[in-house]
């Protein structure tokens, strides 16, 4: 059965590769991005073989758009079965957490957490409506306490803190609202999203966000989740 999806940052990397499976697959694809033109240009990609696309301007910076966008959800549809909060900064430079850059890590907050929690608050109406919604939001297995004491750290601050704000968001909401709405933290480990970055390629992550959707069960609710299942903040 087909479903509704809402993808953040779905004009590159793993957002369009995830816009791309789920289109093959029958479902209604909500193309997240900030770059209209680009959007226009996937969503006719998308749709040049039959595929459902519809172009959703958000910004994660821009707290009206982010509104606006679930107003619109809601008035189209009155229901969004899955959102993946995918857009986000990745914040990867070899600077010492005494030494950040008071920009990049207010940058980095501002749309990695709030953008992601005022998204997912946005369309929280909307996955109630739905039968069984689901929130899959990126997070990062560097930012754990698990992580930290078995590897003792000391770069990546504004990544691993604001990821580590994804974690406790989805925590949270998944307690607060348990039995309405699923929440995951994913984690597919370094992928290979653009030319300039080294890892596994994107369809890894895809397959394993596609997974985490299938599971059903409670067992991954309010988890961060990877290859190999749930692992500890």
């Amino acid at each position: 059965m087909s479903k509704s999806v809402l993808i953040t940052g779905a004009t590159r990397g793993i957002g369009l590769a995830l816009a791309q499976k789920y289109v093959e697959d029958g479902d209604l694809v909500l193309v997240g991005t900030r770059d209209l033109n680009r959007g226009l240009d996937v969503v006719d990609e998308l749709r040049a073989d039959g595929g459902q696309a519809r172009l959703l301007q958000i910004d994660l910076m821009d707290h009206g758009s982010v509104m606006q966008a679930g107003q619109w959800i809601g008035e189209q549809f009155g229901k969004l079965d899955l959102l993946i909060n995918n857009a986000g900064v990745f914040d990867d430079h070899d600077i010492q957490a005494s030494h950040e850059d008071s920009e990049s890590l207010h940058q980095t907050f501002d749309v990695n957490v709030l953008g992601t929690y005022l998204v997912t608050q946005q369309m929280l109406p909307w996955l109630k409506a739905a039968d069984d919604g689901m929130v899959i939001s990126m997070s990062d297995e560097l930012a754990t306490f698990a992580n930290f004491a078995a590897s003792t750290p000391t770069t990546g601050l504004g990544q691993r803190i604001s990821r580590m704000g994804v974690n406790a968001m989805t925590v949270l909401l998944q307690n607060e609202l348990q039995g309405e709405v699923h929440f995951r933290a994913v984690t597919p480990g370094p992928i290979a999203s653009n030319p300039a970055r080294k890892g596994a390629p994107v369809a890894t992550a895809v397959d394993l966000i596609q997974k985490i959707d299938q599971h059903k069960e409670s067992d991954w609710d309010g988890k961060l989740i990877g290859a190999d299942g749930v692992l500890p903040f």
